[in-house]
């Protein structure tokens, strides 16, 4: 790596490259941070943060930013700072404030696109909280409940069924290992996506593209009389880009929104191929 560090934290982009960031080089707190290139496998800097966040917290967000919060600095003061980071610019931003600070807890991104972060130590105690950091309005909130266990470096993990697991970790020193699962209020269902419809009448081609909400997938299709014809849907960086060719006629496309919640209300359009 271009530094020395310990106690940090590593964060995969949308675009496959690992931002490395926070920690300490023996003592000394570390502001700089770095992005491997998975196409080359080098390192290079990138921004600067305005906390070190030793021990803190990252996760990506459905946006392509990341974000980077609490942690504390080499004499293990706990900061409440919060940051995103912008791949697009290298730039770092704040962001709300995790209050109290907390060092060493755990985060995982949920469904809604909201973030969890629970327990960590608080420059006391390990503890129970449970926090929520939503992207849309840049706060901290507590409406996540708490945790059964306090503990501090745990793992926690988004599961394909929207729960989130949460292993392990110490105690005030001694090792757990104990686990919970935490439910999160089940989303509303999706509204009715904007959609931006484009035709290629050669080859009897039409792209239906949205912009990507975390947790929700699309569906389009396509139908004429009794037919029906399904087409692909690929994420591309902040877009979902959906295809289909179904043949000659005059087809009722339609993309149907889709989350834990259940389906949304579809955007249709009929398309003459």
């Amino acid at each position: 790596m271009a530094r020395v560090r310990s106690t940090d934290t590593a964060t995969r982009l949308k675009n496959g490259n690992v931002l490395i960031s926070g920690g300490k080089n023996s003592d000394v707190p570390l502001l700089g941070t770095e992005l491997y290139n998975t196409a080359n496998g080098t390192f290079t800097s990138t921004g600067d943060m305005s906390a070190p966040h030793i021990y803190g917290v990252t996760s990506l967000l459905a946006n392509g930013k990341v974000l980077i919060a609490g942690g504390c600095f080499a004499d293990y003061s706990n900061t409440t700072v919060a940051e995103l980071y912008d791949p697009s610019k290298g730039t770092f931003k704040a962001t709300g404030s995790l209050t109290p600070g907390l060092n060493s807890a755990s985060s995982a991104q949920l469904p809604n696109g909201k973030v969890l972060i629970v327990g960590g130590y608080d420059g006391t105690s390990d503890v129970t909280t449970a926090k929520l950091y939503d992207p849309a309005t840049g706060v901290f909130s507590t409406s996540a409940g708490r945790l059964t266990d306090a503990r501090d470096s745990a793992r926690a993990v988004m599961l394909k069924t929207g729960k989130v697991l949460i292993a392990g970790g110490g105690n005030d020193g001694t090792a757990l290992t104990s686990a919970e699962l935490y439910t999160p209020t089940p989303p509303a269902k999706p509204g009715k996506p904007v959609v931006k419809w484009a035709t290629n009448k050669k080859k009897r081609l039409v792209t239906a593209t949205v912009n990507l909400v975390n947790g929700t997938t699309y569906k389009l299709t396509a139908k004429l009389g009794r037919k029906t014809k399904n087409g692909k849907c690929k994420t591309k960086g902040a877009k979902v880009v959906c295809t289909l060719a179904p043949g000659k006629g005059k087809w009722k496309f339609s993309i149907t929104p889709h989350n834990l919640g259940g389906n949304g209300p579809a955007n249709g359009k009929a398309i003459k191929l």
